[in-house]
């Protein structure tokens, strides 16, 4: 079973979602969301840090099409 602390979420100005923080043991996460003029999500971005070692970061990003369904994504990871 995961050990968590409080997770920690900030808002954008719109109140959406734009971070999620947490360390859970003993490594930080970190989500953020970024979002289009139209208000659909169009780029989520995880991080991993480990007290030791290194962490990895994984950014997808979405585009939406005239009738906002998903179009594309590009999965990235580093």
């Amino acid at each position: 079973m995961a050990t968590s602390s409080a997770k920690i979420r900030s808002y954008d100005a719109q109140s959406r979602l734009a971070t999620i923080t947490a360390r859970v043991r003993n490594a930080d996460y970190r989500l953020s969301y970024v979002y289009d003029a139209y208000g659909n999500r169009s780029n989520v971005t995880t991080s991993y840090h480990p007290s030791a070692g290194l962490g990895k970061t994984i950014k997808v990003e979405y585009r939406f099409d005239a009738m906002n369904p998903v179009m594309a994504y590009n999965h990235q990871r580093g």
